[in-house]
């Protein structure tokens, strides 16, 4: 018979498997969306400065430059919030930047409803003290040991 501790284990490392998953979907998703938000506003400023306006009240040329600013601005956005997702999967992978993971779950959250449901699921996972103990014991396994200095 498995015990308690053998069997959360267990689903500890199943849910660590999965939400890096989540995570990369989630991330590629936001950066081909903010692919085609970044060229729709880009393609709307074009329009506006490259059309002569001879009519009185048309909006001036320069109108154009704000939306090629909001595209510019836009695509920043999507681009951190994507590399962000893509990064927490990495580290939830490799058992690193728990605090990190957070944020980005944090950040998740604000994409309803798929990414809702990703976030509060990874800051369940993440809360358990089984799953602190693997990030620590990950995090204990990476730092280098300090030799001691050498005497003369």
């Amino acid at each position: 018979m498995i015990e308690h501790s053998e069997r959360q284990a267990i689903v500890d490392e199943e849910h660590l498997r999965l939400l890096p998953i989540f995570y990369w979907v989630s991330g590629g998703f936001w950066a081909l969306c903010g692919l085609f938000i970044a060229a729709y506003f880009v393609f709307i400023g074009v329009m506006f400065s490259a059309v002569p306006f001879e009519e009185a009240g048309a909006p001036p040329a320069e109108f154009g430059w704000v939306f090629i600013g909001m595209g510019g601005f836009a695509l920043v956005l999507v681009a951190v919030f994507s590399a962000l997702k893509l990064l927490a999967g990495f580290w939830m992978l490799k058992r690193k930047n728990r605090v990190a993971t957070m944020v980005a779950a944090a950040v998740s959250c604000l994409e309803f409803p798929y990414g809702t449901l990703v976030g509060v699921l990874t800051f369940i996972v993440l809360a358990r003290p089984s799953v602190a103990a693997l990030y620590e014991s990950a995090k204990a396994s990476s730092t280098p040991v300090e030799s001691p200095p050498a005497t003369l």
